[in-house]
């Protein structure tokens, strides 16, 4: 009887600028992960061929693409993520709005003491 092939999928994660960003947990559906190394590159082994979907994920970061498609075979490199910070900033009682924002210029996610901005062009 003839063994099954697998594949690889593997890819960098970065920041502006081209910096590695580290720990950063990369998992396809079926639920195989890999966590990225002090080079912010990951390699997750052992798939059978198939249709994938493939995201990035670590506490205080967004990513981009948020999520992408990977058919194997062939193996897949080159699958990068660009992460970027989110920004936090302490809320006073009572205050919703941060210092130097036009009304209008930006929406506040409630969180107990947080606020997450998200600016609008």
């Amino acid at each position: 009887m003839g063994t099954l092939s697998t594949y690889s999928i593997s890819g960098r994660v970065s920041a502006a600028g081209d910096k590695p960003i580290a720990g950063v947990t990369v998992s396809v559906t079926g639920g195989s992960s890999a966590v990225t190394d002090a080079a912010g590159e990951y390699t997750l082994s052992d798939l059978l061929p198939g249709a994938y979907t493939l995201m990035a994920s670590k506490s205080g970061y967004s990513f981009a693409p948020t999520s992408m498609e990977v058919n194997l075979p062939p193996a897949a490199s080159g699958q990068d993520f660009v992460g970027r910070p989110l920004v936090y900033l302490p809320l006073v009682a009572g205050n919703h709005r941060p210092v130097g924002c036009q009304a209008g210029s930006s929406s506040l996610a409630k969180a107990p003491g947080f606020a997450r901005l998200l600016f609008s062009h």
